[in-house]
């Protein structure tokens, strides 16, 4: 016999089945590849950084080496991140990654004095960009024909070579190398004011109402 809650919930089902417009899809493929290029920049940058870190801390390349195998153990957990995507939803996960990746970024350039501390902002960058949590959205909210497409073009999109571009255009107007990693703060902005327009995903909002209910 059917319970009021298996008729609520199908109801809400139904209600959530229903695409979002194409033009909310354009919006969240652009904002999901901002935050995508955010991610490919600040996980290739230190490419370039290397020799300035080298110079700048007075350590050798094996050291440095050493020194980023033992900080990056805890890129292990980043299943305590992502973990975050059914407690608190994708948009507001979707903040701490952005914060993640654009805060640590300017504190490169004003609060590290010192190797350490340099590879403590460094590894909550690293942390950040293991995440990928911005294909969560897209393969959610996209058409069921359309996900491994526009999944795909949001990747795509990302691949802008940053990396080569912006260390050129500091170096021309005379900023340090810090600032390779800085600049992601202020990129971090329009992104931040892109993100107040996202909706919380359906599926999110499914799980939602299954927990009401005591299904979940």
């Amino acid at each position: 016999m059917r319970d009021n809650n298996t008729d609520y919930l199908e109801k809400k089902t139904k209600s959530l089945i229903t695409e979002r417009s194409r033009s909310y899809i354009i919006y969240l493929i652009l904002l999901m590849a901002l935050i995508a290029i955010m991610d490919q920049y600040l996980s290739f940058i230190e490419t370039n950084a290397i020799p300035h870190i080298i110079k700048e801390y007075n350590v050798t390349e094996s050291e440095y080496s050493w020194w980023k195998v033992l900080y990056f153990i805890p890129t292990f957990l980043i299943f305590l991140l992502n973990g975050l995507i059914d407690i608190i939803g994708r948009k507001y996960s979707l903040l701490i990654l952005i914060f993640l990746f654009g805060i640590p970024s300017l504190a490169i350039v004003y609060f590290t004095p010192s190797f350490h501390l340099y590879m403590v902002f460094f590894t909550i960058i690293i942390y950040a960009t293991v995440s990928n949590m911005w294909t969560i959205p897209i393969s959610e909210e996209a058409p069921a024909g359309k996900r491994a497409k526009l999944v795909s073009l949001v990747y795509f999109l990302s691949l802008i070579p940053l990396m080569a571009i912006i260390p050129l255009i500091l170096q021309q107007i005379g900023l340090n190398w810090k600032w390779m990693y800085g600049v992601m703060f202020f990129f971090m902005i329009p992104v931040l004011i892109l993100w107040v327009f996202m909706k919380e995903t359906k599926r999110y909002e499914l799980i939602k109402e299954e927990r009401k209910l005591g299904i979940r």
